[in-house]
Formats: C-alpha cells, structure tokens, sequence
C-alpha cells in the first residue's frame, strides 16, 4: 500500500545579535538615512535585478553604481570607495561564492559584501556566508527585506515619515471608490508583491485603457510608485475588491 510521504523544509536566515538594528514598524515610510553618502555597487548578470536595487536605494542618497559580471565587478572594485557590495551568487563569468575570497583579500579596506540569489537552499546559503559573504538577501525581495539588511551592514539609522497605522498616503481615490476586474487585480498584486516599479507602471497603464477605473486607479498609485512607496501599494491594493461577476 503506498502511504505516501511527508515532506519538511528549513530555510536558514541569518541571525541578528542583540542591539543590532531590527526591521522599522509597518507605520514607518524609509525617506532616507542620516550621515554622508554611502556608495552601493550593484553586481548582477540580469539587468532588471540590478534596477531594482537602483530604484529602491537611489531616492534616498545612496550612490549605487552597477556591474553586469565578475570582470567588471574587478574593474569597478577600484574605481570608487564602496561601501557596501551587492552581489549575485551566480553570474554568467563565475561563481561568486569561490571566487569572493579572492576579492575580500584584494580590498585596501574591508567592505560588507552582501549575496544575492534566487536560491535559498541550504547548503548554498550557508556555504556563502562561510565564504564571508556578510548577509543574504533572496529574490525576490520586498524593500523592507532590502533595508533591513543595508542600514546593518552599513550601520545606518533611517529617517523614516510616520504614517497612520494600515493607511496608504493621501490619494486621488480611496480604495473603496476603485472597481476594476478579478483579473487585472490578480496581475497587479502579483506584480507589486515583487516589488517591480517599472513593471508595475506598464501594467498600471495598460488598465488604463482597458478598465473603467483604469485611469483613477493610475492617478492614485503612480505618486506612490514614483516615490517607491510599495508598501503603501500593496495596502491600497489588498483593499480593492474587484467588480461583482468579473
């Protein structure tokens, strides 16, 4: 008789000693930090992976420069005094996890180098930080995730604006004057859950020719995206409620 089988999971993340900084509340909108620039260098083969980094960090004063493989990671390395290294744990020319020894031993003063992957298993996860990667951020990711490992690394404090508790910023509509279709609701969540701005514009504009409240509903979310501000989308998002029988 087959019995069937049971099937269990961990997912390691790094852990966090006391004092450390801990995730701003839900309430709190990141703005900007406090202190000079810090210079962020972007390492990844996809673009759109490395843009996404870009969009988050540079409306808050970071300096984020950009490099699409480990040769150009070697030249860029020494153009600039980074301050922290964003990089991919697989790129096309080699595989950052053997290869970061190499670099740490090459810098003229250490630099926090935080991994970035599509993979969470275990054994990689662990094997990067026993190579000295200083933290591990999955993709996707959500801009909280982001800010929580750099303001660490970097030993930041965030300035932050308040906002009432569970409330996205003032719009042009609330969500309960907003009706558009099971479908297009379906793709727009789906979308902002990868925190993909640029993506997220496109399919804002398509629905607004294809969706009765396509237009309002651009009006009121394309502030936000232009400010990055997806965690007040996905609120107002988790708000809509599609049209009865669509």
């Amino acid at each position: 008789m087959d019995n069937g089988c049971v099937f269990s999971f961990r997912i390691p993340l790094p852990g966090l000693s006391d004092g450390e900084l801990v995730s701003a509340p839900s309430s709190q909108r990141v703005v900007g930090y406090i202190g000079p620039p810090q210079r962020v260098l972007v390492v990844d083969d996809v673009a759109i992976n490395r843009q996404l980094v870009v969009e988050y960090l540079a409306p808050l004063g970071f300096e984020v420069g950009e490099a699409n493989s480990w040769a150009a990671l070697e030249r860029r390395i020494s153009e600039s005094d980074w301050d922290l290294v964003v990089l991919d744990v697989r790129l096309g020319d080699a595989y950052s996890i053997e290869k970061l020894p190499e670099l740490k031993a090459a810098m003229t003063r250490p630099i926090p180098v935080m991994g970035f992957s599509a993979s969470v298993l275990k054994n990689e996860v662990e094997e990067a930080l026993a190579a000295g990667f200083d933290d591990f951020l999955s993709k996707p990711f959500r801009e909280e995730d982001l800010f929580l490992k750099v303001g660490r690394l970097l030993r930041i404090d965030w300035q932050t604006e308040a906002t009432e508790a569970g409330a996205a910023v003032q719009t042009d509509a609330t969500a309960g004057e907003i009706r558009i279709s099971a479908e297009a609701l379906q793709q727009l969540r789906a979308q902002a859950n990868t925190g993909n701005a640029k993506r997220l514009k496109v399919l804002l504009s398509k629905m607004a020719e294809s969706e009765s409240d396509g237009p309002r509903l651009a009006a009121t979310l394309n502030p936000m995206l232009e400010a990055y501000w997806m965690s007040d989308i996905r609120r107002f998002l988790a708000e809509l409620e599609p049209v009865a029988g669509e």
